[in-house]
């Protein structure tokens, strides 16, 4: 039956349609639903998992909470909290869009019952001088100049990968330093406003002798490729391309820009979420507290004493706090 719903949907009065299998509806549900989302490869990747999974074999009208409490318990054995609990998300919604949607009858949506994992989905990650200087050091060994380019670019701008390597020169106002993003994580569009060291980047992309329609045309599968490579060469550890956003977004703070006023460039819609990209050390809040240039302690009105009992950062500590690289 699988193969079938593979080739076409079903219709809701298909007899056959009321013994499928999760595996089935799951097929389906990546035909008719997930080809039209944005994620549409990382969805379908996690549906096709979910379908190979013996608890996905047994007719939809069997399978219990338990069962899915179980799928969940032997996935948490391989598989993160956070992506045990993603999975558990999407077969509650196939189910409920085949209750809604497809005539499927059950008495209720057996995931609505199974606990998800709880799990810290909170990166902390911020990157040192040296870190970024490694890392810089080996996007330039890359054999196209496109990788140090993008990765520049990410840390000015705070912008997503897919972000910035869709980004078309129709697009980019360097008159206004701006650069319109059509096609954004939460659906909207925004318009985002460029530092110079980020239009200084376009001007010189823009000076290229083959300048085409993308400003960055690179292929997402390349620069992963590329990007994974150098991060391994730079031996620079516990590294993500989107790590780049919450360095770039706490650097914004640091300058002193308003809440409202980083949403903008960002996107978030919801405070709560870009706060939670932000992660500032208390010791800069202590300088602006006290009308201080960079980790000056010594006309805080402290003692000597209390002075000295402040610990003294890193020479590569000192840079973090000013913007740019």
């Amino acid at each position: 039956m699988q193969s079938q719903l593979a080739a076409a949907p079903l219709s809701i009065q298909d007899a056959d349609f009321q013994a499928a299998s999760l595996a089935d509806l799951i097929t389906r549900y990546v035909n008719s639903t997930t080809r039209f989302k944005r994620g549409v490869e990382a969805e379908r990747y996690r549906l096709n998992k979910i379908a190979r999974h013996p608890m996905a074999q047994k007719p939809i009208k069997k399978i219990a909470p338990a069962d899915i409490a179980a799928y969940r318990d032997d996935r948490l054995n391989v598989a993160k909290p956070a992506t045990v609990s993603k999975e558990l998300i999407l077969i509650k919604t196939v189910i409920s869009t085949a209750q809604n949607e497809w005539g499927v009858f059950l008495s209720e949506n057996p995931a609505d019952r199974v606990r998800r994992p709880k799990f810290q989905n909170c990166r902390q990650r911020r990157f040192t001088e040296p870190e970024i200087a490694k890392l810089r050091t080996s996007l330039a060994m890359c054999r196209s100049e496109l990788p140090l380019k993008i990765f520049n670019f990410a840390l000015e701008t705070a912008m997503r990968r897919g972000e910035i390597l869709n980004l078309m020169w129709r697009d980019i106002n360097l008159v206004q330093r701006t650069a319109f993003l059509h096609d954004t994580k939460n659906g909207e569009p925004r318009n985002v406003p460029l530092s110079a060291s980020a239009a200084r980047l376009l001007m010189e992309a823009a000076a290229a002798p083959d300048i085409q329609e993308r400003v960055f045309p690179m292929e997402e599968a390349a620069f992963k490729s590329a990007w994974k490579r150098a991060v391994e060469r730079s031996g620079v550890t516990d590294t993500h391309f989107h790590d780049l956003r919450h360095e770039a977004i706490s650097r914004f703070f640091e300058m002193g820009l308003s809440l409202p006023e980083v949403a903008v460039i960002s996107g978030h819609k919801d405070p709560r979420m870009l706060i939670r990209y932000t992660h500032i050390p208390a010791e800069r809040i202590v300088q602006r507290l006290n009308g201080l240039p960079p980790w000056d302690f010594s006309r805080a009105g402290a003692s000597d004493e209390a002075t000295m009992m402040v610990p003294q950062p890193d020479k590569h500590e000192l840079t973090i706090a000013h913007h740019g690289a």
